[in-house]
């Protein structure tokens, strides 16, 4: 057990010096590892955030309308007694112009609602329909617009629909990118084994002269590999909490206006932890196979 303990130890003991005998090419490699990891992870915190911000939404489309400007309470009265016999209606929701006007000063305009001289908003009802078939939606619309006190007529929540959509593109298109620079990161970290490998022949020779084992010599260069991974790791972990800070900055105003207290969420441990096990399973595959192809060359 001191035997094999002390073999591991010696091997991390080479693998950490060869990381600074080429600093430049070390720090290079590690950026890549850095740059490729980080937009995968990115962009897949990105479509979880957003699906999760999609789940919150009601996907059920609703019939929006709005009453002209001059409607008063004959008109309102008018309106809601007319909806009471209309077909395809589950239920009816009033909202005054006050009401309207109170809802936009808590998303943040108060101070330009004081500047107007009275209150621009029309009335309007929110519908849930019955029947959600586009067919039926189409004619409960039409229905609608036609009636003398109705200015604009408007179907909500289209947009939860094409943004879960968007979702499950999004989840496939992480899948395809990740699969793509996972590849990539494959023949990255597999060359600059290859490349050590190259840099260090003569001591290769020289340990197999001396009755050094195949696994003796590959041991060095797979802990090479996981300590780029591991370092490569963390420094796509940053980039990723960089970016997601940078993209709650950007949206904020947005946020504020459609989502309330939304906000994308920093990468957790455990998702940083599976971006470092990701790499360096990816880093001892690419060592095992550049050191396996590189030493049977060698040996020809």
């Amino acid at each position: 057990m001191s035997a094999w303990l002390n073999q591991h130890l010696h091997a991390l003991q080479i693998a950490w010096q060869r990381l600074f005998t080429h600093p430049i090419g070390s720090l290079f490699t590690i950026l890549v590892i850095g740059l490729v990891a980080s937009l995968p992870a990115f962009a897949y915190l990105v479509v979880n955030n957003v699906a999760d911000l999609a789940g919150k939404l009601d996907p059920e489309p609703k019939l929006s309308f709005y009453l002209k400007t001059t409607a008063g309470e004959a008109e309102i009265t008018a309106v809601k007694e007319r909806l009471n016999t209309t077909a395809n209606i589950a239920s009816a929701r009033f909202v005054s112009k006050e009401a309207a006007l109170a809802e936009l000063e808590s998303a943040g305009i108060a101070d330009v609602a004081k500047t107007l001289e009275q209150n621009p908003l029309p009335h309007a009802f929110v519908i849930k329909p019955k029947s959600i078939e586009p067919a039926a939606l189409d004619d409960l619309k039409k229905q609608i617009a036609s009636w003398t006190e109705v200015e604009t007529v408007e179907l909500d929540s289209d947009w939860a629909r094409k943004l879960s959509a968007f979702v499950e593109f999004g989840k496939h298109a992480v899948f395809f990118l990740t699969l793509v620079l996972g590849l990539a990161l494959v023949f990255v970290m597999a060359n600059t084994i290859r490349l050590q490998i190259m840099n260090q022949r003569e001591e290769i020779d020289v340990s197999r002269l001396i009755g050094a084992t195949p696994s003796f010599i590959r041991r060095p260069f797979l802990y090479f590999g996981i300590m780029q991974a591991i370092l490569g790791g963390l420094l796509a972990i940053g980039l990723v909490a960089l970016g997601v800070y940078g993209l709650n900055q950007a949206t904020e105003p947005l946020v504020k206006l459609y989502a309330g207290e939304f906000s994308f969420r920093n990468p957790d441990w455990p998702f940083g932890a599976a971006i470092i096990f990701a790499l360096v399973v990816l880093a001892m595959f690419s060592a095992g196979l550049a050191v396996r192809r590189t030493l049977r060359a060698m040996a020809r």
